[in-house]
């Protein structure tokens, strides 16, 4: 699967189930605003499921990579908490 269209259903489905949740978050709305075709999906993913988790994982890949890079800067341990606490909450 080219690049471009993982990141279009990646970023739809995003979308929807931070707006519709889980369950009523569709694979077929999610390939129609994505447009590609259901069966695309499904070959890629395997289920809506595994959609969900790839979306989570990547939320949760992002969330890392910022506060660590906001601890990071910070050479007291006491600075390194509060761009935890600062990064976390933006």
């Amino acid at each position: 699967m080219k690049p471009e269209k993982l990141e279009s259903i990646l970023d739809t489905a995003r979308k929807m189930f931070a707006r519709y949740g889980l369950r009523k978050t569709s694979l077929d709305e999610v390939a129609r605003m994505a447009r590609v075709a259901k069966a695309t999906i499904y070959n890629y993913f395997g289920s809506k499921d595994k959609v969900y988790l790839e979306v989570l994982h990547r939320e949760m890949d992002e969330v890392v990579q910022k506060i660590s890079s906001s601890v990071g800067q910070e050479a007291l341990p006491e600075d390194k908490m509060i761009a935890f606490v600062k990064a976390k909450f933006r």
